[in-house]
């Protein structure tokens, strides 16, 4: 699903399921932000995305959060556009091997701490110097 407004997702006794697309884009004039409760899950199908940005701006605050995949590999976070990030302690696994499983784009800012990328053919992906980086694991930078 999509929203252009703000949304907090609650820890739960078990993981969310997200089936496809999880786009969070704000309005124009105003960023929507998507908070992930310390200690959440989420478990993607095999076309699931995150996609944040692109049109308008959006942010994303996440610590210690699990994403991994449900059944088969997903396809990772991906954010572009004037996004900005604050993730801190992230476990990403299960991302399919053609896929950045997180990857940043030209405009994005903020920052990414302590994420561990596991079973995974790449690492994270930066192609900026906007967001602030520290052990980031693996993480590949843009040509």
């Amino acid at each position: 699903g999509a929203t252009s407004k703000d949304l907090t997702l609650a820890k739960l006794n078990k993981p969310y399921v997200v089936d496809g697309e999880l786009r969070v884009d704000g309005e124009a004039t105003r960023a929507a932000v998507l908070t992930i409760a310390e200690g959440a899950a989420l478990q993607f199908n095999d076309e699931g995305i995150v996609r944040v940005g692109g049109y308008n701006p959006a942010k994303v605050v996440a610590k210690d959060v699990t994403f991994d995949k449900l059944l088969s590999n997903w396809h990772g976070l991906h954010f572009s556009g004037t996004s900005t990030v604050e993730l801190e302690n992230l476990t990403i696994s299960g991302v399919s091997a053609d896929d950045y499983p997180l990857e940043f784009e030209e405009n994005v800012t903020g920052s990414a701490k302590k994420i561990t990328i596991k079973g995974s053919g790449k690492g994270a992906r930066s192609c900026n110097s906007k967001v602030k980086l520290e052990a980031v694991k693996p993480l590949e930078k843009c040509d």
